[in-house]
């Protein structure tokens, strides 16, 4: 039997301090990813949506084949300004907002695939009608071609053309804006929950994607679960002991070694996560970066202030009950005065005592207190 106990005892101090752990640290990924709201937060906050769309992109437009004669770049003046014209800033946070709901509604199981569908087709068509206009303006700004220039000409590319032939460009600039329409330029700018889901499977063997709801929705649950294991564990600590006494002095050296296991953790990660953080502005001119930076900075803070906190808190439960068992300890091993029972002393009350009485009851108390003093030396 005592063998039991003691395994009990074990069991119950290790599972606590590692319940305690968990917990405190499940506590900071559940408000931190429980919901959309913190990281929809953190890209608002951190400014990626003020930064020019010809910024983010990594590459320029003439990159694919069917934009060769274009001539346009990414950096290019026109596509910067035509970009922010049509996807400015409230667009691009719709967007990426709509991506983040859409995720969310399928990791809880509301949906069967990210509920979200972005369908660009209309702002591409805007953004070449743009492109077309300002490079047909360009060639009107232009002097007027010689005759031998007009016979060199192969092709008439808006953004690459030395001078303007001499005749009215409408049907050309019609055909030019058709020809973009109708060509692969920018690719296909649409993108749904389905596709990406697809996608996975098709890439992923084991399927892997379809178990994240459940994983999702269980790591949403694993706070609850271990603030019962504790409780739990707890028990096992206080009955398991000889005294209920002791068992609550375990548990608040548990707490100690609980807290102190967080708060290394805690400062650990985040300068870890400081490097990484760092990682991303390398470069100074690098706006994407330091916007990167930002979210990764937000993140962090949101996921382990809360440990850190609650780690103070194990700290302090943990002072709490020391303090109060040996305060309850002291008071119940105080050495106590004997006093003298009224009910052996004639006429029953102090004030009908005669002075023989009187001086007989303080002899008898003061005898007492020297007798207590002598045992306790």
């Amino acid at each position: 039997m005592k063998l039991l106990k003691a395994i009990g005892r074990w069991v119950g101090a290790y599972g606590m301090r590692s319940a305690l752990f968990s917990f405190a640290f499940m506590v900071g990924f559940v408000i931190t990813f429980g919901s959309p709201d913190i990281i929809k937060q953190s890209f608002d906050e951190s400014g990626v949506y003020q930064i020019p769309l010809s910024d983010i992109a990594s590459s320029s437009l003439d990159k694919n084949p069917n934009q060769d004669s274009s001539g346009l770049t990414i950096k290019s003046p026109e596509v910067k300004e035509s970009l922010e014209n049509v996807f400015p800033e409230d667009k691009k946070q719709q967007i990426v907002e709509e991506i983040i709901d859409g995720t969310y509604e399928w990791l809880a199981g509301k949906a069967p695939a990210p509920a979200f569908n972005i369908d660009l087709k209309t702002e591409k068509s805007e953004f070449i009608t743009q492109i077309t206009d300002k490079g047909f303006d360009r060639v009107n700004s232009l002097r007027e071609c010689s005759l031998e220039e007009l016979q060199s000409m192969q092709e008439l590319d808006p953004f690459s053309i030395p001078c303007k032939p001499p005749y009215d460009l409408s049907a050309d600039k019609q055909t030019y804006l058709e020809e973009l329409n109708k060509s692969d330029f920018l690719g296909d700018l649409s993108l749904s929950g389905d596709q990406l889901v697809e996608e996975a499977r098709r890439n992923d063997s084991s399927n892997m994607i379809d178990s994240l709801p459940t994983l999702f929705q269980l790591f949403m649950l694993l706070p609850l679960i271990l603030a019962g294991l504790i409780l739990i564990f707890g028990a096992m600590l206080i009955y398991l002991h000889d005294t209920k006494k002791i068992g609550v002095q375990k548990i608040g050296k548990t707490l100690v070694y609980s807290a102190v296991s967080v708060l290394i953790v805690t400062i650990g990660s985040y300068f870890i996560l400081g490097e990484v953080q760092a990682g991303f502005t390398k470069d100074p001119d690098n706006q994407l970066g330091a916007g990167f930076e930002s979210i990764i900075n937000s993140l962090r803070t949101s996921l382990l202030v809360p440990p850190f906190i609650l780690a103070l808190v194990y700290l302090l439960a943990s002072v709490s009950i020391a303090y109060f068992t040996k305060w309850k300890h002291a008071r119940q091993n105080k050495p106590k005065i004997e006093q003298a029972d009224d009910s052996t002393v004639p006429g029953n009350s102090v004030q009908n005592m005669t002075d023989e009485e009187k001086r007989a009851m303080i002899a008898k108390l003061s005898a007492s207190s020297n007798s207590e003093k002598n045992d306790s030396n």
